[in-house]
């Protein structure tokens, strides 16, 4: 609602100047002597919306907080994974701050849908899409189908590979997979044999690691990867996998899982054979299970991905674009290890749903 601000000339006679002022926004004008209020004004609180100076007025579709009023469609790749539920309530947590709409629709885990989903956005006419991708590749043709369309698309959490880029990207890139794969390698003494359970195939993150881990290989020597298996982001598929590989590598003295719902499985199958002692575990996430399961000794470590700073920074990113201001058009979503030293810091779902942080403040 617009603010109401009437301009009073007090006549002080004592002194023979003219003073000019407004009222302030917290004070009724109402409280104005009656003798110096021009005749013509009504009452403060009567007064019709539009006496309001222009200088002083806020346009009801430019809040303080940004642009605001934009509707932004976001194509979520899954819903029943809890990593990327924190990232939609971290866009739901900033669009309240931004006032702006969010549509928001779930693939599924399918690329068919996903496709549709786009489509839907377009012909909702929204202003921004914010896309989690099922693959980097069917990723970059819903790019391409939102650019033909005119309206610009941001990748989250997942790049997008094709013959045009996103708008932009916030993403969990190249420095989250080396922090993982680096801090395995360092608690590791650079010696070990290792397994690797990785994610679904195809998808971007999981490139990622698996390409961090094969650089880690590559300079230390002492490290030797056994075997590699998708586990496909499940974890009794993860477990199945990590069965196998303790049964064909028996002396083998840690597991490289590529995110913390997997390593679940993986705890499983290490404690169904009884390896607590010999097999460590590391994995990437922040998953509030991975918390519980380094304090309890099972979990060596994960690179918890701050995904609710994530889904806050995509809003924010998406509002100062559609204002018209340059943007940082390449984002990585903060990460930080946790273990046994720190765990205590980052209890349950603090790294997945906090989305203000001192160190990591939104970047515009």
């Amino acid at each position: 609602m617009k603010k109401t601000i009437i301009l009073v000339l007090a006549v002080v006679m004592c002194v023979g100047l003219a003073l000019a002022g407004c009222a302030p926004a917290n004070e009724p004008a109402a409280e104005e002597p009656a003798a110096e209020e021009p005749a013509a004004e009504e009452p403060a609180a009567e007064e019709p919306a539009a006496e309001e100076p222009a200088a002083e007025e806020s346009a009801a579709d430019e809040p303080a907080a940004g642009g605001g009023g934009y509707k932004l469609g976001v194509v979520n790749v899954n819903a029943v994974y809890p990593y990327y539920q924190a990232t939609l309530s971290g866009m739901e947590e900033q669009a309240a701050k931004e006032n702006v709409e969010l549509i928001i629709l779930d693939s599924q885990g399918d690329v068919g849908t996903q496709m549709s989903n786009v489509e839907n956005l377009i012909l909702q006419e929204v202003d921004l899409i914010l896309l989690i991708n099922v693959g980097e590749t069917d990723g970059g043709q819903c790019v391409e189908t939102a650019n033909a369309a005119g309206i610009p698309i941001f990748a989250l959490s997942r790049e997008c590979k094709g013959s045009q880029e996103p708008t932009a990207s916030i993403v969990t890139d190249y420095t989250v997979a080396d922090g993982f794969a680096y801090d395995m390698a360092e608690q590791l003494g650079g010696e070990g044999k290792i397994c690797e359970v990785q994610g679904v195939l195809g998808v971007s993150n999981v490139t990622l690691r698996h390409e961090a881990l094969e650089k880690v290989l590559a300079e230390n020597p002492g490290l030797e990867l056994l075997d590699s298996q998708p586990g496909d982001f499940d974890p009794a598929t993860a477990q199945a996998v990590a069965a196998d590989m303790i049964s064909k590598y028996p002396d083998m003295d840690a597991f490289y899982v590529h995110d913390d719902d997997s390593s679940m499985g993986v705890i499983q199958a290490v404690k169904d054979a009884d390896k607590q002692d010999s097999i460590k575990i590391f994995s990437t996430g922040g998953d509030p299970s991975a918390m519980a399961a380094i304090q309890a000794g099972d979990l060596t470590s994960t690179w918890a991905i701050l995904t609710g700073w994530e889904g806050a920074q995509s809003v924010h990113s998406a509002v100062a674009y559609l204002d018209g201001k340059d943007i940082t058009k390449f984002i990585v979503t903060p990460s930080l290890r946790v273990d046994a030293s720190n765990v205590e810091d980052y209890p349950g779902d603090y790294c997945w749903y906090t989305t203000e942080w001192e160190q990591f403040p939104l970047i515009d």
